[in-house]
């Protein structure tokens, strides 16, 4: 099959009366262009711009009936050709199915043998093809061969970054769980360091709360004592007002002038010989 056009012309020039025309309009312009109109004459005004504007839609009509002469044998000729296009493009398409379900099968046939040297690559269990699945695998440019290798090196680098994630000193099982999904190290690493970050702030917020309860705790053991200081020293003017509660004890009321740490030894005193104190209100 083959186009075969027979001679034919389109017109080299299309003749016209160009430079007349050209300076007519050029003086007739540059004399419009310094025109004054006045009240007076501004239906003259309107007039002329009428005129000139018959005259621009003129020469655009004839411009378009031109073009459409020059433009018939072509668009009668575009029409054919695009009625032969039509014609063959039907089997093309037909074709073009053909061949898209045959390297269709081809793919699917090329994916099952990758499946089968993933199989055998001796990947880590929680490896999946998916996640290490190159969609140029399946390009016709693509050999099995350097599929294989590319499997088998990464194999290797799988190998490396399990490696790394077990020296982590902390959180390694949890950086684990998270390279399985994503079998990104970085990312793997990442988490682990996120997690101890937050084990450690953790740690510290604890101590902190430790601490403030040690001396919330401190502080009510002294108040405490303060009051009891507090309570003795303002008991009355000593009196020994003899009650009788045995034989042998008899209450006896007091008051001394202590700081907190003497309160306390005497406390520690009464304790050590049994002897019962109370405050008086």
């Amino acid at each position: 099959m083959e186009l075969k056009i027979t001679e034919w012309k389109t017109p080299e020039v299309i003749n016209f009366n160009f430079e007349e025309l050209k300076n007519e309009i050029t003086a007739k312009a540059a004399l419009y262009k310094n025109m004054v109109y006045t009240d007076e004459t501004i239906k003259e005004a309107k007039a002329d711009k009428a005129s000139l504007n018959k005259f621009i839609t003129a020469l655009e009509n004839k411009r378009k009936e031109v073009k459409k002469q020059c433009l018939a044998p072509y668009e009668a000729f575009e029409k054919q050709i695009k009625e032969l296009v039509a014609i063959i493009s039907e089997p093309v398409e037909l074709i073009s199915d053909q061949v898209a379900e045959y390297e269709e099968k081809e793919k699917d046939l090329k994916k099952e043998k990758i499946k089968e040297l993933f199989k055998t690559a001796g990947f880590q269990s929680f490896v999946k093809l998916e996640q290490i699945w190159n969609p140029k695998w399946l390009n016709k440019s693509v050999s099995l061969k350097s599929i294989e290798d590319e499997l088998n090196n990464k194999v290797i680098s799988i190998g490396h970054d399990v490696a790394a994630i077990n020296q982590l000193p902390d959180f390694s099982f949890e950086a684990m769980e998270h390279y399985k999904t994503t079998l990104d190290l970085s990312a793997a690493i990442a988490e682990g360091q996120r997690l101890t970050d937050i084990q450690r702030r953790k740690q510290e917020h604890e101590a902190e709360m430790a601490e403030i309860k040690k001396s919330e705790a401190e502080s009510s053991e002294i108040e405490t004592t303060h009051k009891q200081a507090e309570a003795i020293a303002t008991e009355a003017p000593t009196e020994v007002e003899p009650v009788k509660l045995a034989e042998s004890k008899q209450w006896i009321k007091f008051k001394a002038l202590l700081s907190i740490d003497e309160a306390k030894a005497l406390k520690a005193f009464c304790d050590k010989k049994g002897i019962v104190i109370e405050s008086i209100a």
